[in-house]
């Protein structure tokens, strides 16, 4: 009888310990550090880490619903981590998602990720690692780009050619261009390959990729057309 006494002596104290430790002014969030990448500025976080001051710092362990408000509001957002910086700090830590392809035309640049998230503002200026892995695309009206996701179908259509380029040509400089709904590649920034629809893509790259690797200098071309699949078509 008296050891289960004592366990709960012991048990209530460290409750009350508890307690008190977690609602103490000593542990109320003064702090918030910030620390991002590319696409989510940190005056973006701080209407967030604001809401967050004066809440105690323990409370980072039952923040999963700030995290998904937060993630949906900035959509850039890959993952988020919130720890404690004792006594009184928190650190707020965005990973974004990785750039996949950019749209340039007269509206600027826009940036998008695998997913079809639009990662910035087209006004907005970016410094990114590797540009020469982000697979450059004109000819799209800016209406297709003023959400903050590409449509789904214009995602499909990308993905399948990103693929396609990836697979069949790894190392060579290509651009996309639409034009009229049709597709065309730009090589080495200057000579057109008219692609035309989606149709027999594999059998269109596979027929370009014959050609290139038996003709390595296409400077004095105007264009490659292999809009029928069955021929490749030079001027």
């Amino acid at each position: 009888m008296i050891r289960l006494r004592s366990l709960l002596i012991i048990i209530t104290l460290t409750i009350c310990t508890i307690s008190i430790s977690i609602t103490h002014p000593f542990f109320a969030i003064k702090r918030v550090h910030y620390h991002t990448e590319n696409f989510v500025s940190i005056d973006q976080l701080i209407p967030y880490g604001n809401s967050l001051m004066g809440k105690t710092i323990f409370c980072v362990l039952w923040l999963g619903g700030f995290k998904y408000t937060l993630s949906t509001q900035l959509p850039a957002i890959k993952t988020l981590s919130i720890r404690a910086d004792f006594p009184n700090g928190i650190i707020i830590r965005v990973t974004e998602k990785e750039p996949w392809v950019s749209f340039v035309g007269a509206f600027g640049s826009i940036i998008v990720a695998q997913d079809g998230t639009i990662l910035n503002n087209p006004d907005s200026i970016v410094t990114l690692e590797k540009l020469e892995d982000i697979i450059i695309i004109g000819g799209i009206q800016p209406e297709a780009l003023s959400g903050s996701r590409i449509s789904s179908e214009l995602l499909a259509q990308l993905t399948q050619l990103v693929a396609h380029i990836q697979f069949y040509f790894p190392t060579v400089n290509l651009q996309m261009e639409f034009d009229s709904n049709e597709l065309m590649l730009i090589k080495d920034d200057r000579l057109p390959i008219k692609i035309g629809s989606l149709e027999n893509l594999d059998i269109k790259f596979r027929n370009l990729k014959s050609y290139l690797e038996n003709t390595p200098n296409t400077d004095r071309l105007e264009y490659i057309d292999i809009r029928v699949e069955d021929r490749v078509v030079v001027k």
